[in-house]
């Protein structure tokens, strides 16, 4: 009995995009990804691997694990616009 409830319950199709609500309205992708993409970016075009920058003033207020991360994806795989 109960599993044929179930069953009956799952088979409508509006079911399924309830745990998408959340989401409506919101962003996918964090607001400062584009910050870290270009100082990944500036990583690799000037060497330095130690110091971030943002328009060439350098910037020590955040870790450098995910720029180091990206700008070696970067230059793995290229870089793309």
């Amino acid at each position: 009995m109960f599993k044929s409830a179930v069953l009956k319950l799952l088979r409508q199709p509006w079911l399924w995009l309830l745990p998408l609500i959340p989401w409506w309205g919101g962003s996918l992708m964090a607001e400062d990804e584009g910050y870290y993409g270009l100082q990944a970016r500036w990583m690799l075009h000037t060497g330095d691997w130690l110091t971030l920058h943002w328009w060439q003033e350098p910037r020590f207020d955040r870790s450098i694990g995910v720029q180091w991360l990206q700008a070696i994806a970067m230059a793995v795989g290229g870089e793309t616009t």
